[in-house]
C-alpha cells in the first residue's frame, strides 16, 4: 500500500509548477498512445490498399498488440518471399519517438509510390516490416501521471527480493507532475555539485581529491520501511536487454532468463521465420549511423577476432562489415543533413542483450541503430568554460558529464521544462530535501514538426537502402558442344548489389546460408563439377564467381540453372542443349 505523503513542499512557486505540468501534458499530446497508433496504421492501410498491410506480431502479457505492418506491392504471402528490410521503434519504454517516425515513414513511402519511379520499383521488388512499437506497455508510460523515465514493459518484479512485487515506487513530492531526483546533505555521500554547472550532480572522484556531499535518490518516499528509496517501483523488463546475445544475467531489468518476454519472443519467432531480411534499422537508444563502430586495431587483434568467431561469443564487428556500415551512415548523415561533427544523444549500440546486437552478432544481418537525435550544440558560455576548466586543477575534465552540460545549455537556451531548478521540500522521513534535475523524457522527447521532418527523411534513407540491397544476377550463360553427347555449361553468378550477399561475420560463422548455383537436367546428367555449387559470400557492387560444369545429354534436353540466396533473390534460366 502506498503511505500518504505527511507536509507539504517548502514554497517553490505555483507558476513554475503549473509550467512544469502544462510542459509535460503538453508534450505526450504529441504522440499517440497504442491505440491511437494502431487506428493510425489501419487508415493508412484503407488509404493504400494493396501497398500497406496491417497485421499483429503478436500480444504483450497485458493482451496489446505489437503492431507489425508490412509495405510493398502484392499480398502479405508474397512480400514474404521477397528480400527486404526491417524497421523497429520504440524498444524501450523511455524512446518512443521512433514509432512516430514509423507513421511517417510508411505514410510517405505509401504516398510515393506512383509519383517515384524509384520508390515504385523498390516497393515492386522488396519488402518493407515495419514494427513500429516493439514495447507498446513502455510507451503507455509517456501518457501517465506523474511523468516518469521507465525502460521497460509491466511485468512485476521483485527488485529488493522481499517477497514483495512494486511496493515501493516514487512520488511527486513538489507536485509539478514530474518524478525527477532529490539530494540531501550527508558527508559519506558520494555525489557533489558539477564545477562548471552547480545545477548538475556527479560522482566524487577521489583520485582527484574530491570529496562528496550530497546522497541522491530517485523523488520519492521508502514505502516498504526497508531503509531504501524507490527500489522496486513498477516492474519491467527491458526489451532492449532480453535478448540472446551478451545477455546481462541477473541484472536489474534483463529479466528472468533471456526471451522471457512475450515481445521478445515475438520478434525472435518473427526473424527466425524470415530468412529474407536483408538488413534492419533500430529507432532506440543506441546510435551506429552517427558515431560507426570501429574495426580491429591490428592485423594481430583481427587474428584473434576470427578465432573468437568458432570459440566463445564475439563482441566485435567484423573489419569488412564496419567499413560497409560507415558508408551507409555517411549515407545517412547527407540525407539527414547532419554535419560531420554531429554526436549522437547516446553513444554505442544499444545496451547488453540488446536487439540491434543480437540481429547482427547472432542473424549474420546488417543492424543499423539511431536515435533520431543528436546531442544540441553548446553556445559559446559552454565551450569557454570547457576550455577553461580544462587548463585547471589536479586532473582534466570528466568527458562523461560534457552531454549533461550541453543538454543544460540546450534547455536554458531554447526550452522551458527540460529541467527543473532544485528546490527544498519536506519529506516525511528524511527531512529536508532538495527535488530537482532533468525532467523526465526530455532529452529523447522530439517535436511534431521534427517528427513530421524525420518521418520524410527516414523515408528517403529506407529507400536508399532499399536501393543498396544485394541482388542476384545471372550472366554469361554458355553451352559449348565437347564431344558426343558431352557438353560444357558456364555461367557467372554476380551481386548487382552494394551490399554483399551476406556479412562477413554471417560468412564466417556460417550464420547466414550461401548463395547456390543449381543445374538440372531432365534427361542427363554431371560429369564433372558438383551440381550445387556453394558460395559463401559475394562481395557487393558486382562481387562474381564462375561456375562450370561437364554433362552428357541427348541433342535437344531441356533443363535449367537455378541461382539462389536467401537474402538477395533468385534468378531461374532455361536452358536447351543442341
Amino acid at each position: 500500500m502506498r503511505r500518504k505523503l505527511s507536509g507539504t513542499p517548502v514554497k517553490a512557486g505555483f507558476i513554475c509548477i503549473l509550467c512544469f505540468a502544462l510542459w509535460g501534458a503538453a508534450f505526450t499530446k504529441e504522440y499517440h498512445t497504442n491505440t491511437e497508433l494502431e487506428k493510425g496504421f489501419k487508415t493508412i492501410e484503407k488509404k493504400y490498399p494493396g501497398l500497406v498491410h496491417v497485421s499483429d506480431l503478436g500480444k504483450t502479457a497485458h493482451n496489446r498488440p505489437i503492431i507489425l505492418v508490412r509495405v510493398g506491392r502484392g499480398t502479405p504471402a508474397e512480400l514474404d518471399t521477397r528480400t527486404g528490410i526491417l524497421v523497429i521503434g520504440s524498444v524501450r519504454g523511455d524512446h518512443i519517438a521512433g514509432s512516430e517516425v514509423c507513421v511517417g515513414i510508411v505514410e510517405n513511402l505509401a504516398s510515393q509510390f506512383k509519383t517515384a519511379d524509384s520508390i515504385q520499383t523498390m516497393l515492386n521488388r522488396h519488402v518493407v516490416y515495419v514494427i513500429p512499437r516493439l514495447n507498446p506497455e513502455g510507451a503507455e508510460f509517456w501518457f501517465e501521471q506523474p511523468l516518469r523515465e521507465h525502460r521497460g514493459n509491466r511485468t512485476p518484479d521483485d527488485r529488493d527480493h522481499d517477497g514483495l512485487f512494486d511496493e515501493d515506487g516514487p512520488e511527486d513530492l513538489n507536485e509539478d507532475g514530474l518524478i525527477t531526483m532529490m539530494r540531501i546533505k550527508d558527508p559519506e555521500g558520494e555525489y557533489i555539485p558539477d564545477p562548471d554547472d552547480p545545477e548538475l550532480m556527479r560522482k566524487a572522484d577521489p583520485v582527484r581529491g574530491e570529496k562528496g556531499i550530497y546522497r541522491m535518490y530517485v523523488e520519492g518516499v521508502d514505502n516498504d520501511n526497508d531503509g531504501l528509496y524507490n527500489e522496486d517501483g513498477t516492474g519491467g523488463v527491458n526489451i532492449d536487454s532480453n535478448f540472446p546475445h551478451d545477455y546481462p544475467a541477473f541484472t536489474q531489468g534483463a529479466g528472468p532468463y533471456m526471451l522471457s518476454e512475450p515481445e521478445s519472443r515475438a520478434l525472435a519467432g518473427f526473424i527466425t521465420a524470415r530468412r529474407n531480411i536483408c538488413a534492419v534499422l533500430v529507432y532506440g537508444p543506441g546510435d551506429n549511423l552517427v558515431n560507426p563502430p570501429s574495426p580491429p586495431q591490428n592485423k594481430k587483434q583481427e587474428k584473434q577476432e576470427g578465432r573468437r568467431r568458432f570459440s566463445k561469443p564475439v563482441m566485435s564487428v567484423h573489419a569488412d562489415d564496419v567499413q560497409y556500415i560507415k558508408e551507409t551512415g555517411g549515407l545517412y548523415k547527407t540525407i539527414m543533413d547532419l554535419p560531420a561533427t554531429a554526436k549522437p544523444a547516446f553513444s554505442g549500440w544499444s545496451s547488453r542483450g540488446g536487439v540491434c546486437e543480437w540481429l547482427y552478432f547472432q542473424h549474420g544481418v546488417f543492424s543499423f541503430t539511431t536515435s533520431l537525435i543528436t546531442v544540441p550544440d553548446a553556445d559559446s558560455s559552454f565551450h569557454d568554460r570547457k576550455n577553461s576548466s580544462s587548463k585547471s586543477g589536479p586532473g582534466k575534465k570528466i568527458d562523461t558529464m560534457d552531454d549533461d552540460r550541453r543538454w543544460l545549455s540546450y534547455f536554458k537556451k531554447n526550452q522551458t521544462g527540460g529541467f527543473v531548478q532544485w528546490s527544498q521540500n519536506d519529506h516525511p522521513q528524511l527531512g529536508t530535501v532538495e527535488v530537482g534535475g532533468f525532467a523526465p523524457l526530455a532529452r529523447a522527447r522530439i517535436s511534431r514538426d521534427e517528427i513530421d521532418r524525420l518521418g520524410h527523411k527516414q523515408a528517403r534513407f529506407i529507400s536508399a537502402l532499399l536501393a543498396r540491397l544485394p541482388r542476384i544476377g545471372l550472366t554469361d550463360l554458355k553451352i559449348e558442344k565437347r564431344g558426343d553427347k558431352v557438353y560444357y555449361v558456364s555461367c557467372t553468378v554476380q551481386n548487382n548489389g552494394y551490399l554483399p550477399t551476406a556479412t562477413a561475420h554471417g560468412a564466417d560463422t556460417r550464420l547466414c546460408r550461401p548463395v547456390y548455383a543449381k543445374i538440372s537436367l531432365k534427361n542427363g546428367r554431371v560429369l564433372s563439377g558438383e551440381p550445387r555449387v556453394f558460395i559463401p559470400r559475394l562481395k557487393g557492387s558486382g562481387g562474381s564467381k564462375k561456375i562450370e560444369w561437364m554433362i552428357t545429354a541427348e541433342p535437344g534436353t531441356h533443363g535449367s540453372v537455378l541461382i539462389d540466396s536467401e537474402r538477395a533473390g533468385s534468378v531461374v534460366r532455361s536452358i536447351v542443349i543442341k
